[in-house]
């Protein structure tokens, strides 16, 4: 799956995730997250929650308004399948 693809995808597991979580779509700020000068992923804010994509891992963790971890999705480059775990 080319980049432009798979953040296409990311996008759209993070609206879907923040439209569950706030009951109705939302709009949603999107930056670029760097570190030590490299690309590394990019970090999703709406009002109350926020998801943060770490590229290497094809990882998105969903956070809450004070910070507490909510669950993590993961997308299969092989089959678009989103695979879910949750805080327990």
């Amino acid at each position: 799956m080319k980049h432009t693809q798979q953040l296409e995808a990311i996008r759209d597991i993070v609206s879907k995730a923040f439209t569950e979580y706030c009951g109705s779509e939302v709009e949603f700020c999107e930056t670029m997250l760097i570190r030590d000068g490299f690309y590394c992923g990019r970090c999703f804010e709406c009002d109350t929650i926020r998801a943060i994509w770490f590229a290497e891992e094809s990882l998105v963790k969903f956070y809450g308004e004070e910070g507490q971890f909510l669950e993590s999705r993961q997308l299969n480059a092989d089959t678009d399948h989103v695979w879910r775990q949750r805080a327990a």
